[in-house]
């Protein structure tokens, strides 16, 4: 059975979390993590320790903008005999000035192999071509930027993104 787990760090204020996951043979656990940096320094590192059989999925989502940092590491761990592990590490973040930077730093440290890992990172502002063309379907610059971050975040919810819109001021979009 899959588990599913979800974190959401919008704190008012710099934060250093760390996040130790011990797997138990054959489970299968999905975190999604979302993180918003507003001149603020945030820095998360989860590890993740695998037995046989087990799957872990970890997606980290991030905005950057008005000075903001984020600090993203995982670390995905599978001794030589724990076989048949699943790994998905997938780093997503969008920065809104120029003056706002994200790392990441997906890793794995596999003894055997006999898993199926995957990692990915898309780090990146805001596409200016697909601004341009809400833009001219008659969306405002803020509900275009909006629509972006919905989509590129995959939320649904709106108390996903109300935080974003609470901080976003017209002179950043």
């Amino acid at each position: 059975m899959k588990d599913q787990k979800l974190i959401i760090l919008f704190e008012q204020n710099n934060i250093d979390k760390n996040i130790d996951i011990l797997l138990k043979p054959r489970e299968n656990i999905t975190y999604n993590v979302y993180i918003i940096a507003n001149n603020q320094n945030k820095k998360i590192n989860i590890n993740v320790k695998h037995q046989a059989y087990s799957q872990a999925t970890i997606n980290v989502n991030s905005i950057c903008l008005k000075q903001g940092h984020i600090d993203i590491k995982i670390n995905n761990s599978v001794k030589a005999n724990m076989t048949n592990c699943v790994i998905r590490q997938n780093i997503t973040g969008l920065i809104l000035d120029d003056d706002s930077y994200i790392e990441a730093f997906p890793t794995m440290q596999v003894e055997n192999s006999l898993i199926d890992a995957q990692h990915s990172v898309n780090i990146g502002n805001i596409n200016q071509e697909q601004l341009y063309y809400l833009m001219s379907r008659k969306l405002s610059k803020q509900q275009a930027v909006i629509l972006l971050i919905k989509n590129m975040f995959n939320l649904v919810e709106e108390k996903q993104y109300q935080f974003i819109l609470d901080n976003l001021e017209e002179k950043q979009l």
